[in-house]
């Protein structure tokens, strides 16, 4: 990964993974937009802000037993980055695996936008 967003990715993954809502959303600035498009994995989203980010996260990170998210490849251009990943979860007993197309955009060197596309 690239300097820019490297560090800042690295720690977002891992608390998404830690299902710490409180620790992804402290890398937002407190306008951040995120979006998620996500064919039945996740509850969609289309939400502005902090606070309301981390009510999403509750909930849609709440059902899940496990998580874990592995970076497949980056493209780092500086303000923006394009982040491809493989997410196995386990819920009720049930393990899932699916691949993500994460788009950020970054500003003062915290996450100011989010999307998420489901990609298989």
């Amino acid at each position: 990964m690239e300097a820019y967003a490297g560090a800042l990715l690295t720690r977002f993954y891992a608390a998404i993974d830690a299902r710490d809502a409180d620790a992804a959303v402290a890398l937002m600035t407190p306008d951040v937009r995120w979006h998620v498009l996500a064919d039945g994995a996740a509850a969609a989203a289309s939400v502005t802000g902090r606070e309301a980010v981390r009510d999403w996260l509750d909930e849609a990170l709440g059902g899940y037993d496990s998580l874990v998210q592995t970076i497949t490849a980056v493209r780092d251009e500086g303000t923006a980055a394009a982040v491809f990943t493989s997410a196995e979860t386990l819920r009720a007993g049930e393990r899932t695996t699916s691949a993500w197309l994460d788009s950020f955009r970054f500003e003062d060197g915290l996450i100011s936008e989010h999307v998420s596309l489901r990609i298989g």
